[in-house]
């Protein structure tokens, strides 16, 4: 999805053991984690474990819809 659409999204991997401080205020205790926030919206939500495609797509949605 950030490589559609580079402008409005944002695509990272973070090694959580190289980053042990970022990795606790963000809460990782599973790999894989997920952190999605919509900054225009102030919302944030995260999951963690492999998701599907269809899976993560009804994440994302729920996050953006009312």
């Amino acid at each position: 999805m950030a490589l559609a659409n580079p402008a409005r999204i944002r695509g990272e991997s973070i090694e959580a053991n190289e980053f042990a401080e970022w990795s606790e205020e963000e809460g990782v205790y599973a790999v894989p984690k997920t952190v999605m926030t919509v900054k225009d919206l102030s919302v944030k939500h995260s999951f963690e474990g492999a998701l599907s495609e269809d899976h993560f797509i009804r994440q994302l949605k729920g996050l953006l819809e009312p």
